[in-house]
């Protein structure tokens, strides 16, 4: 996990010591303009017990001398009130004159004398500037006051209706489909309404940039088995034999005759062996020491989510994990499972809803601590859809903080909006969209820049008030309805914090 401080303990000393080098009383609009420490602001903080918030006195505002600027570089929560505030100023001796103007103010505009009355209420709706005066008569300073607030829920987990886009296919009403993560590309194959395939793959999927060709498998295929390992696809035919490609166009079948693919792990295919006997475990290519052990009886082995990697600094090596599914003996489970390059284990201790045709999500959430405006991010997984033993599909969102150990229902911000259908195997890619922004108060502003592929958060870079970071994006490709009939859909997640400019 990584804690974001929302607030800069060194800021405000640098910037004052720089106010302090300097008594340039020229032009404020000279780009090397310093305000003279006669009318340098200090600090600067809203009074407890005003605009509905505990603990507002807490809030961090960034001063900046050389631009006059007052801010709260993260933003109090959406809904707000900034009608009434009570700010408190650290001001120099030396000033005579310190007035507060509101223009534009929804409920109040005018001036106050702060000098006068520090306990008055100011409007921060408008425009806000503090003006100081020295008792020289000559050094002066206009700072504009910022109280930023969140126009959206920054938890929420938002799916855009309008940026909903169709599946790589060819052809419309495409049959089948299955997208996976192969050579760095999100990669999607389609069975297309004419009998033929395409394959198609992309750095963002809601761009109109697919590459996309049609291919000849040579053999009918399970699309739905198709999977990637860090070099290969494989795929199984509808007669169980394994065929594997190092570029998706060209298949060559193996010695393999499998029940089901798990997924891949590093350069390693995992998978499944019914025989007179039982199911058994499989792999390949075959590594040193593989003994093919059979399936624990609660073991899923059809309709698990898709199989995904799980590695941190700690980990001596990766962790593969799914999750739902259904046992040899007809049952379904929502249990997660892990495997470790050797073994695999039963995680669960509170499982997910019991499903098949399940979705496993790869994101992050925050915990917010209003007393000191710290947030902390967290790494989850989410699941979502599937169908339940009623044939009915969940639509419920859950999420676990480690690793499936104990899944529990998300928050209401969390949830999927009722214009997504209830839906199975769809399928999960995590890309992230390289933005950036500028954080200065006159003008917010974040757009996104180019598209990057990825698993997970970068760290942002900032030059000055320009920040660029990359932000995670979901998107749920396909699904089927309760006849097994493929929606032409790919849907675009994203939790609405991961697109602010970030704090530092």
């Amino acid at each position: 996990m990584r804690i974001q401080q929302l607030w800069i303990s060194t800021l405000v000393s640098l910037l004052v010591f720089a106010g302090l080098a300097s008594c340039n009383t020229t032009k404020e609009d000279d780009p090397d303009y310093m305000v003279s420490s006669n009318v340098a602001v200090s600090n600067f903080y809203i009074k407890k017990g005003t605009g509905g918030l505990s603990n507002i006195d807490s809030v961090f505002f960034s001063i900046d001398l050389n631009r006059r600027l007052i801010f709260n570089a993260d933003s109090l929560p959406k809904g707000t009130d900034v009608t009434r505030l009570i700010p408190v100023i650290s001001l120099p001796g030396s000033a005579s004159q310190v007035r507060i103007i509101m223009e534009g103010g929804t409920y109040r505009t005018g001036e106050v004398d702060y000098i006068e009355n520090p306990t008055d209420s100011i409007d921060f709706t408008g425009r806000v500037t503090l003006s100081i005066l020295a008792q020289d008569g000559v050094s002066a300073c206009d700072y504009l006051v910022k109280v930023n607030v969140h126009q959206m829920e920054p938890d929420s987990l938002w799916w855009d209706r309008l940026a909903v886009t169709e599946l790589p296919a060819r052809l419309p009403n495409p049959i089948a489909q299955r997208t996976v993560d192969f050579d760095g590309h999100v990669t999607t194959f389609v069975a297309e309404n004419d009998g033929t395939y395409t394959m198609s793959y992309t750095d963002e999927p809601s761009s109109a940039q697919w590459v996309n060709q049609k291919i000849d498998f040579g053999f009918v295929p399970d699309l739905r088995s198709v999977a990637a390992t860090d070099d290969r696809l494989y795929v199984l035919s509808d007669e169980g034999m394994l065929y594997e490609s190092v570029d998706g166009a060209t298949w060559n079948a193996t010695s393999q005759q499998w029940n089901g693919i798990i997924g891949g792990y590093q350069d390693r295919l995992l998978g499944l062996v019914k025989t007179a006997d039982g199911v058994y475990h499989a792999e390949y290519p075959v590594s040193e020491g593989f003994v093919q052990e059979k399936v624990d009886e609660e073991f899923p082995i059809e309709g698990y989510s898709q199989f995904h990697i799980y590695s941190n600094k700690w980990m001596e090596s990766p962790t593969g994990l799914l999750t739902g599914g259904m046992t040899q003996s007809g049952r379904l489970t929502g249990a997660t499972w892990g495997y470790d390059g050797k073994m695999w284990a039963k995680l669960s201790t509170h499982e997910a809803p019991a499903v098949k045709g399940g979705t496993m999500i790869p994101y992050f959430v925050y915990r917010n601590n209003s007393a000191l405006w710290l947030s902390t991010e967290y790494s989850i997984w989410m699941f979502v859809g599937g169908q339940l033993a009623d044939g009915t599909f969940n639509r419920k969102m859950y999420m676990t903080y480690d690793n499936g150990v104990n899944w529990i229902v998300c928050g209401d911000l969390m949830q999927l909006p009722d214009y997504i259908p209830g839906m199975m195997n769809t399928d999960c890619a995590i890309v992230s969209v390289a933005m950036s922004g500028n954080f200065e108060p006159e003008g917010w502003t974040a757009k996104a820049s180019k598209n990057l592929p990825g698993w997970y958060r970068v760290n942002y870079e900032v030059d000055g008030y320009d920040v660029a970071w990359e932000c995670p994006y979901i998107y749920l490709f396909g699904g089927q309805d309760a006849d097994g009939v493929t929606y032409n859909t790919v849907w675009k997640g994203v939790l609405n914090r991961l697109t602010f400019v970030p704090i530092f």
